[in-house]
């Protein structure tokens, strides 16, 4: 053995940065002293000149700090994936149960048939050879919107009118009590009442507002957010400008159009700030400064590039009258500039010359960012598209002839491509009734699929069980982009408008669109897991689509698969779950002010509509968050509220309130009152049960009590501690062994 070398191998807790040999030699062990374990000697006998020899071996080799920690923790671990395995394990079962009952009744439904086979041409009695109930060249009828909304507007099928109606016509015979909260939800969530068009009088003056500093980090928040995905401006060019108009003061006099662009960008870049509500001010800004005469006057590049972003704004904050206002002005405008046509084909009157390669990609750039946009605005209105593709012959742009754009730009402009494919294919009917093959369906998906396989590899992400991780897991592959978890948004959103129609029959018994449901649903739960994944991740959905709506109508997706599911199962938890998240998702919006939030009223009757379905609300914890937190409660040690509240209080109303109500108190503080309860023939009185859990958690019973037998709002100060304590380990730690008890594991395996 060479000189230097270790004779056993070295130990290194965990947490230490020194490590340890794992046997001394016969001399340190009898000193009990440290054994550095080097050969031939170790340092200790090398020193002294004796002998290092090691004469036997340990009989039990201590186990190194820390290793009893990382077994615990591996326990922890398996425990997690047990579980969770174990609930995908009930889920499949009641899947598989649902699907069985739905193909039992299709069976039946058809052996009971009106138009029963001769017995000449009976098929064969073996189940095996039957027609399955979907075949490819079947034809199912797409329900038709035949109602308008408030103020006589009209909103299209593709944008959640027909999953609405059939929701609707499912919930009066399930629940019908639900069917005016779901009605009125939608209702007043498009109410265009609210939404002002763009100011037709020049402004006094135009000067750029807020400080130096604070539109630089917006602008610069513009273009990491925003402009990522949607290239809609030159940045060069738009820097540039903005430097000399910063240097002049922030005055753009000189240039109304410029002033123009840069409020749309500073507007646009605070959705991503951290205080959303600020821009409310630049949107009243640029719609003073964007007059009749800069919308409608000779346009050029930069009008289309302006109306560009009022229409990206627009589309983001689920302003309905400026969605239909610019998309229109933005077409016109390209239609007006000839963008639609190839720019090799056009040549200037004056000079003869065709445009160079620099004018031709700004060109294209500009005209697919219309067709985009026009594409979403279609999907989100319901409405036909104005840049039919018949009459365009600019071909895509691509990457590696234009350096301005970048991969997941350009998958932004494919994609809107295939969505207008869909809006075209399954939405634009000029008939009353209009009758869809499943071979369209499966037409739409197969290239659909394709564009999400041809995506390139920074660009692909994928969620599961609430887990991100993307197609590559390689230590050495390309990171993710920032972007990838929308265009797994917009995969899921395709995938809806493709299975919606033939999941919303208009026959509300048919069960020929039950995999279309499943597929609906699924898409849906997906966009609403990223969307949640990203807001507790403070990132904004940066998609041309309004999150709060866009929330609201997958959550009715939602609503319409958990009518059928058994109280109490696993997928109605989970069902109720994911309501309760998505209905804090929007009680946050709401009370953080953000552009395109719902309205209390909206709010409250969705609320109102989920907790009779399946019982969720804002204030509903999911039953693993309540689990994680019991302990926590279990150990802290309250004071009792104070005397002068409850004295002060005054007597309960006796009436339930007739509309939906919210709450932002605190969900640890509250206490509701019987009188606001949904169940009927609630106690007036504090039962004796009652009264000795509150005495017990320390809280005297008589303070919550009055004239009317309700309790009464109280805060819930807990005593300060004699001495600070900063705990070892947190309570998600803590929990993890309190919720498993390892005693019965021992004996169960018999492990001594």
């Amino acid at each position: 053995m060479p000189d230097g070398a270790q004779s056993w191998k070295m130990i290194k807790a965990p947490g230490s940065q020194n490590g340890r040999i794992a046997q001394a030699c016969d001399r340190c062990r009898s000193k009990k002293i440290k054994c550095d374990g080097k050969r031939p000697n170790c340092s200790q006998c090398l020193a002294v000149g004796f002998e290092c020899k090691i004469s036997d071996k340990l009989t039990r080799r201590a186990f190194p700090r820390g290793y009893t920690e990382s077994l615990e923790d591996r326990v922890r671990q398996l425990e997690f994936e047990n579980n969770k395995l174990v609930n995908l394990l009930d889920l499949k079962d009641e899947q598989l149960e649902m699907m069985s009952k739905v193909h039992d009744f299709d069976k039946t439904g058809k052996d009971q048939g009106p138009a029963a086979p001769t017995q000449s041409s009976a098929p064969s009695a073996d189940p095996a050879v039957c027609t399955p109930p979907q075949d490819d060249d079947e034809e199912y009828l797409v329900r038709q919107i035949d109602r308008l909304m408030a103020h006589d507007q009209y909103r299209g099928s593709s944008a959640g009118g027909i999953f609405i109606d059939a929701l609707i016509d499912k919930l009066k015979t399930r629940a019908p009590e639900a069917v005016m909260p779901i009605a009125n939800t939608f209702a007043t969530a498009y109410s265009p009442g609210t939404i002002s068009l763009p100011s037709s009088g020049p402004g006094q003056s135009k000067i750029i507002p807020g400080s130096r500093l604070t539109c630089d980090k917006i602008i610069t928040t513009f273009f990491q957010e925003w402009h990522s995905m949607y290239n809609i401006v030159d940045e060069r060019d738009l820097l540039q400008k903005y430097e000399q108009c910063m240097n002049n003061g922030g005055s753009v006099d000189h240039d109304p159009l410029l002033g123009v662009t840069i409020a749309l960008v500073l507007a646009i870049g605070s959705l991503s700030s951290s205080s959303p509500a600020s821009a409310n001010e630049y949107t009243a800004v640029w719609k003073e400064w964007f007059t009749t005469e800069l919308q409608c006057g000779i346009p050029n590049l930069d009008t289309v590039r302006a109306l560009n972003l009022a229409l990206l704004y627009s589309l983001h904050v689920g302003a309905v009258n400026d969605i239909w206002h610019f998309r229109m002005m933005a077409v016109n405008a390209s239609y007006r500039l000839g963008l639609h046509r190839c720019p090799l084909s056009l040549r200037r009157m004056t000079t003869a010359e065709p445009f160079t390669v620099a004018e031709q990609n700004a060109r294209r750039r500009a005209f697919w960012v219309t067709y985009a946009l026009d594409a979403f605005s279609s999907a989100a209105l319901g409405s036909p598209r104005l840049l039919l593709n018949e009459s365009i012959t600019t071909k895509m742009p691509s990457c590696e002839e234009d350096e301005d754009l970048e991969p997941c730009q350009l998958a932004w402009m494919t994609f809107s491509r295939l969505l207008g494919s869909i809006v075209d294919a399954f939405y634009a009917s000029a008939h009353d009734q209009k009758h869809c093959s499943y071979k369209t369906i499966i037409k739409f998906e197969d290239q659909l699929e394709t564009w999400k396989r041809e995506l390139p590899s920074s660009l692909k992400f994928e969620l599961n069980n609430g887990v991100a991780s993307s197609t590559t897991s390689s230590p050495s592959a390309t990171p993710v982009h920032q972007k990838s978890p929308l265009l797994l948004m917009m995969y899921h959103y395709a995938r809806i408008l493709i299975h919606m129609p033939a999941s919303a029959p208009v026959d509300v018994h048919s069960t020929k669109g039950s995999g279309s449901t499943v597929a609906s649903l699924q898409s849906a739960k997906m966009v609403l897991q990223v969307l949640l994944y990203l807001h507790q991740r403070k990132v904004l959905s940066t998609l041309c689509i309004n999150p709060s709506r866009l929330v609201m109508s997958l959550t009715s997706v939602v609503l319409y698969s958990a009518v059928d599911y058994s109280k109490g199962g696993a997928l109605m938890q989970e069902a109720k779950g994911l309501v309760s998240n998505c209905l804090k998702y929007l009680q946050n919006a709401a009370e953080s002010q953000v552009p395109g939030a719902l309205s209390p009223e909206s709010y409250g009757w969705l609320e109102h509509g989920c907790t009779i379905v399946v019982g969720a609300s804002s204030s509903n914890e999911p039953q693993g968050y309540r689990r994680r937190r019991s302990s926590g409660r279990r150990s802290s040690t309250g004071a009792r509220p104070s005397v002068s509240q409850a004295s002060s209080s005054s007597s309960a109303s006796s009436v339930a309130p007739s509309g939906p109500t919210t709450s932002s108190s605190s969900n640890d503080a509250k206490i509701e009152s019987p009188a606001t309860s949904e169940s009927s023939g609630a106690p007036s009185t504090l039962s004796p049960d009652v009264d000795e859990m509150l005495k017990y958690m320390g809280f005297e019973s008589t303070l919550f009590q009055n004239d009317g037998g309700g309790f009464e709002k109280t805060e819930y100060q807990p005593a300060p501690p004699a001495i600070k304590e900063e705990p070892r380990y947190d309570n998600d730690y803590m929990d993890l062994w309190n919720s498993f008890d390892y005693s019965n594991l021992l004996k169960e395996e018999a492990f001594v």
